[in-house]
């Protein structure tokens, strides 16, 4: 719909169907924890500001779906310079040219209702923690990890030898949208951009970020995609001697297109199907079962570094380790320590370790011990159950 706003039916939806076929797309469409439904919302709150012509009322409620997309993934700030500026270029009068004042208006109450509303979430859900929020992604033991800026390195420089036709579309886009003066294209292009930039000094990345960058690097295809369809419905203002070499042209130029995204680097399916292979939890069946039904004779809440297993079983897991990830655990915003006072304070009725298994401290492992048996043990997994009460 935000993209049918301003362009043809045709450009929205080719640039749709090329983003869902996109690298990672489909696999990240499962993975609902690491950014999609944060994206999602912030694609909700700026077609309220593009479709709504910035309305007061619009602009509130693009507001609050910003701030709901903050309070899931923080790295949604990105889109905050992209968002001001078209907030500052586009106008809702057509008939006077507003100050540099009146420009900065809207924008400011944007960012004081996201302010507000993001502040109001993050006390109703005790979600104020901004050592979690800020130190896993800028401390300096982040910063200073030697894998993470080689990793970091590594996705930039894949980016941009993976996507040589995508990066055609949308630099054909931006010169097609600047010809037209279509001022749509500042948002798409300062989105990726800025995203670019921060991605240069930022780590550590990885293959969950690139979302980040396909949707505004699809979302400007689709104004290439529109110079296409504008070509093709102008061939018949043109002379009938002209009209069939820039028809096999156009036409011809649309079908390697096809073939270039179907085959390289390889043919689609095969490249959806390592995708999908890629980075794909591990998911124990024996231990999500067993755990289901001890949770339905004794409720409680559950120590682990894989929480699907709980959801699974509909239990809570410790607040303060509610996600346990390699990044939490590599940058130190989680300790040896806050593991332990878990374990003291919340007294888990059951304990699954999977992903960091050879990572745990032998003082945590000594606690484990001393007050739950061992279950189930199928590598690389450990289930646990409480013996102590």
């Amino acid at each position: 719909m935000l993209l049918r706003n301003t362009l043809t039916t045709f450009a929205a939806a080719s640039a749709t169907l090329l983003l869902v076929l996109s690298t990672f797309y489909l696999r990240l469409s499962g993975a609902v924890m690491i950014g999609l439904p944060a994206l999602a919302l912030a694609v909700v709150s700026i077609s309220f500001l593009v479709i709504g012509k910035q309305r007061w009322w619009t602009l509130i409620v693009a507001a609050l779906f910003i701030a709901l997309a903050l309070e899931t993934k923080l790295f949604v700030a990105a889109l905050s310079p992209a968002i001001c500026l078209h907030l500052c270029l586009t106008t809702t009068s057509h008939t006077t040219t507003p100050t540099f004042v009146q420009r900065l208006v809207r924008p400011l109450v944007w960012l004081t209702v996201t302010a507000i509303a993001f502040f109001a979430l993050s006390f109703s859900f005790h979600a104020w923690d901004f050592g979690m929020l800020l130190d896993t992604h800028f401390g300096a033991q982040t910063r200073s990890r030697l894998v993470f800026a080689e990793e970091s390195r590594k996705f930039l420089a894949d980016f941009f030898r993976q996507q040589p036709i995508y990066l055609t579309l949308a630099s054909i886009g931006v010169l097609y949208a600047c010809w037209q003066r279509n001022r749509n294209v500042i948002l798409p292009l300062t989105w990726f951009v800025t995203v670019i930039v921060g991605f240069a000094f930022h780590q550590p990345l990885w293959y969950h970020h690139i979302t980040l960058l396909t949707i505004p690097l699809l979302w400007l295809s689709a104004f290439s995609i529109e110079a296409w369809v504008q070509a093709i419905q102008g061939l018949t203002r043109k002379p009938q001697s002209a009209q069939r070499r820039w028809a096999m042209a156009l036409v011809g130029s649309a079908v390697a297109l096809c073939a270039v995204i179907f085959y390289y680097p390889s043919p689609l399916p095969q490249r959806l199907a390592q995708a999908a292979s890629l980075y794909r939890p591990l998911y124990i069946w024996e231990i999500s079962h067993q755990l289901q039904i001890d949770a339905q004779a004794q409720p409680g809440f559950v120590f682990t570094d894989r929480p699907f297993y709980a959801f699974q079983a509909g239990l809570p897991v410790a607040p303060p380790l509610a996600a346990i990830s390699r990044k939490r655990l590599e940058s130190g915003n989680i300790t040896e320590a806050d593991m332990l006072v878990v374990l003291e304070k919340y007294k888990p009725q059951y304990v699954v370790l999977e992903r960091f298994t050879d990572n745990y401290s032998a003082a945590v492992m000594r606690e484990i011990n001393r007050h739950y048996e061992l279950v189930l043990q199928i590598a690389p997994g450990y289930y646990y159950r409480r013996i102590d009460g």
